[in-house]
């Protein structure tokens, strides 16, 4: 850790992102007092006054929540943001060579704690539904959906990356001025 920033030593591919995850979680276990983690990914803008409010809101053992969703038959809660307790967080450490890196991250730690945490559901607000070709005129409307919300995160990842820049940038003033 150097300036807040954790640096690991795994090349930039697909496979190393579950390693780098369970690096930083074995990292936090070994010098953070925590109840929760938020494990996000860079399509992912956090209101971190509305993550708190869900936090306190939270049970603060055995849960595991976040946009739950289905590949092959496996359930897991969609990488953008998962928010863990810290006991399972402990348990993926405890049991990280039961964990099998032959999918996508978020995929392969479902497939290990699927029989073992209920899921909880914690919606998100699908920015794909505006037009991105409308964006400008529909840009004010998506700020406001996402200001009268509860939801702590949103998931940039539109087919036109320069949309998501745009909705970065009306957002960050708003939460982080």
């Amino acid at each position: 850790i150097k300036d807040n920033i954790l640096v690991f030593n795994h090349a930039e591919t697909m496979p190393n992102i579950l390693e780098k995850t369970l690096d930083a979680f074995d990292l936090c276990l070994k010098n953070y007092n925590f109840d929760f983690v938020l494990r996000t990914n860079l399509s992912s803008f956090i209101m971190l006054d509305k993550l708190i409010v869900t936090a306190n809101n939270t049970p603060k053992n055995n849960f595991v929540g976040g946009s739950i969703g289905n590949h092959g038959g496996i359930k897991f809660v969609g990488g953008a943001a998962i928010l863990f307790s810290r006991d399972v967080i402990q348990n993926l450490i405890d049991n990280r060579k039961s964990i099998i890196n032959e999918s996508i991250d978020d995929v392969d730690m479902g497939k290990y704690m699927q029989d073992i945490y209920t899921y909880k559901y914690i919606d998100k607000i699908d920015l794909n539904k505006f037009n991105i070709i409308l964006i400008d005129i529909h840009l004010n409307h998506v700020i406001n959906e996402i200001k009268k919300s509860k939801l702590y995160q949103v998931r940039l990842k539109n087919p036109n990356r320069n949309v998501d820049v745009q909705i970065m940038k009306a957002l960050t003033p708003i939460y982080y001025s």
